[in-house]
Parts: C-alpha cells; structure tokens; sequence
C-alpha cells in the first residue's frame, strides 16, 4: 500500500507517528511523510521519504518571543501567534501535503492536518485515518483540555465544551482549509465538515485514560507508540551522553526533572533553585535541558544536566518525574514507574495533569504556578510508599501496550477492511 502519513508540530508531535511509519515502512510499505522542517535533519536518518515544509511550529515555542507568551501563561495569544504562522506559511504546507499525498491509497493524518486530509480524500479517493495524541471526540466523560474546568460533572456540559472547542478552531481556520480546496480544485466549506465519525486512533494509553463509554466504534486506542531500538539507533540516539551511566550508576537514583519544553526565562535562578532542593531533601537531579539554555559550568555532583537522552533506558533508573506534561514525556515517565509532577502550561498538558492526579500517581500545578515551596512539597508527597507503588503498578499496566505495533496492525486491517475501523472487531 503507498502510505501518506501527514505529521505535523515540534518534534514531541512528530516521533510517535515517526515510529508507526517506519513499523508500516518494515512491513513493506510504501510511506511518505511530511515533518516540519525543524524536524526534517532528524528525522531524514530514519531513512524514511520526507517532505519538509513550513511553519516552524517548533522555532516559535522556542523562541525568546514564545517562551515569554508561554510563561505569561496568555494561552489564547500563543495560539493566536502560532495560527498566524500557519496563515504566513499555508501555501507551502498545502504543498508539503499534496506532495506527500501524490499517488497514496491511505493518508494518515494528525490533529493538525486532519481538515487537509480530508480535503485530499476527496480530491484522490483514497482512505483516511487519524492518528491523535490526544483526546479529540466530543464525550461525555469529561470536558475538552481548552476549559479551566476538567469534568463539569454533567455530560451534556463536557460534550458541549468538546464542541466548542471545535468550532472555535473551524471558525479560526476555515480560510486556510478553503484556500487549499481552492488549490486543489473544489468547492469550498460553507460549514464545518463533520470528522468525528472517520477512523481515528487514540495513541495515549487505556491504562491512563480509558476508552470513554459514548466513544463511537469507528474509534481505538492503541498506546504511545515508542521507537524500536534499531529506529533509535539509526536516528543517532543508540548511546546515551557521556558520563551520565557512570553518574547514575554511582549514587541513588535521581529526581528527573524535564524541563524540554518550559519557558526557563532565567536558567541561573532555576540552577540555584535545584542546587537548594537537592540539599534540602537529599536527592539528586537529573535535568533534561531540551531547549532550555540552561549551562552546565560548575554544577554540584548532585546535578547532571544532559540535552536529551533515551527516556525509555534512562527514566526507569531514575526515583521521580517533574515535566511540562507532554504526552510523550507523561507515558515515558509513567511507563517507567514513576510518581509525576507535572507543571503545564497548555493545550493539553493540564488535561494529563489531571490524569496523573486521579490516578493517584501524581500531582499537578501550572509552570506560572512553580516555585521552590510548591515544588518541594510536591516532591515529598511524591515520594509516599503508597504514591510510589501505584505508580509502580501502572508503570506495569503501560509496559505491556506494545502500542507501535499494535498501531501498525490496526492500520493494516483497516486497509485489508476497505477502510473500516470498527472497535467491536480487534
């Protein structure tokens, strides 16, 4: 089958579909994807048929200018910057897209290109299926992860958000999905295309959020995809940085804090601050500084700063989890056993705060809300034998999704199905 896979964001977005194109690519099919071009020199070692386009979603969130809006915690004109980048740029994504999509018989899309696929579907004919990292259908079980409230308690009320929430985005976006009908020849949207009733898959755990009861059976939840070690090692992340086995080797396992995505406007204060803990509670810490210019002169042995690291060899090694909330990072450190904090700072990062926190598995707090007291008394709850063993009893529970592949059996009987997703069948 030739294979369209239509990702889109930073690279936290781009490596669990990364992972599920290279699965269907060993099957041996024909894939081709798209990347966002800060993305597009990592993952061109993968070996996979790339289509790099604009905008540099990535390039914002790490900009100074972005990092400020972040920490501001003005969500709403973040999201109003990061649209007007995709206005900027919409002629070269619907190119990367049609590109991609030339001569495919199933395009797989994301969150961010789920209009554009189905614009091409009708353009080409061929199947289509979502991948969402994320919870994306209007349910009842609980409210969209644009609402400050997480369950209204009334279903009616969380459905309604859910709704909302997508018809704000329609009405923010329609042009540019029209622009591209346009392109490609057809009439355009009057009104908002209903999507919720193709094939989507949910790649975030049952274990972490279970298959909401009114979900519709042409929807599945598979897990996190992860990346299989050859995939890792081709992609030049088969080592891990120097010194860090030795560091973890020789002293207890450490506090992770991950602070990849968050707006760290003063990295020496934030040094000072993890200085103190360390001293304060006896641990040791294990920062992942990600786009973080964080410096590592003169550090105490109880701190190891490394950019990036495998998280599925290195966290299981580690005691504790404090992170922005991605998705990515919250199944890495849940999968690994570990009590979390998570301090978020948007979309739908409060969303998996949430989860963590009923579950029992954690705590959460949003970033503007960080300090020194806050985060040790969190840690210090986090570190309860009855904290740590729940969380040791999920880690267990995600262990066993296997969720790259069960994603790229699911897409291949959905191919050998004509195009039909049914839960009732897996």
């Amino acid at each position: 089958m030739k294979i369209a896979v239509l990702a889109y964001g930073s690279r936290g977005d781009v490596q669990p579909v990364l992972a599920i194109a290279d699965a269907l690519k060993a099957r041996g099919h024909a894939v081709r994807m798209t990347v966002n071009v800060s993305s597009a020199r990592w993952a061109a070692a993968s070996g996979l048929a790339l289509v790099p386009m604009l905008p540099d979603v990535e390039g914002f969130w790490k900009s100074r200018g972005g990092r400020e809006l972040l920490a501001s915690g003005k969500q709403m004109k973040f999201f109003s910057e990061v649209a007007q980048l995709e206005r900027d740029h919409n002629d070269d994504l619907t190119r990367g897209c049609v590109e991609a999509c030339e001569g495919a018989e199933l395009i797989i899309s994301t969150l961010g290109t789920a209009y554009r696929t189905h614009t091409l579907v009708e353009a080409t004919g061929a199947l289509a299926l979502c991948l969402a990292t994320m919870p994306t259908l209007p349910t009842g079980a609980f409210a969209s992860y644009l609402t400050p409230v997480r369950n209204f308690g009334v279903a009616a009320l969380n459905r309604w958000s859910w709704d909302l929430q997508h018809s704000v985005y329609w009405l923010g976006q329609k042009t540019l999905f029209n622009d591209m009908r346009r392109t490609l020849g057809l009439a355009e949207w009057t009104s908002r295309p209903n999507l919720e009733g193709y094939a989507v898959l949910g790649m975030f755990s049952e274990h972490l959020v279970a298959r909401a009861p009114d979900a519709p059976p042409t929807y599945l939840q598979v897990g996190m995809p992860t990346l299989s070690a050859d995939l890792r090692r081709r992609l030049g992340e088969g080592e891990l940085p120097e010194g860090l086995d030795a560091w973890l080797t020789a002293g207890p396992p450490p506090v992770f804090f991950g602070f990849g995505s968050m707006p760290v406007l003063d990295p020496g204060a934030l040094m000072r601050d993890l200085e103190h803990l360390c001293r304060q509670l006896s641990i040791r810490a294990l920062v992942g500084a990600g786009w973080s210019e964080i410096a590592a002169d003169q550090l105490p042995d109880s701190i190891f700063l490394a950019e990036s690291f495998d998280h599925d060899r290195v966290l299981p090694r580690c005691m504790v989890a404090v992170h922005h909330g991605g998705v990515g990072t919250t199944h890495s450190a849940l999968r690994a056993g570990l009590p979390t904090l998570i301090c978020s700072l948007c979309v739908d990062q409060p969303f998996w705060g949430y989860r963590v926190s009923e579950l029992g598995v954690g705590r959460t707090l949003p970033y503007q809300r960080l300090n020194r007291e806050r985060l040790a008394a969190a840690l210090q709850e986090l570190l309860r034998p009855d904290v740590r063993e729940r969380a040791r009893q999920l880690g267990r529970a995600l262990g066993s999704d296997n969720a790259t592949e069960r994603a790229a059996d699911t897409i291949e009987r959905f191919i050998d199905a004509g195009g039909v997703l049914d839960a009732g069948r897996r």
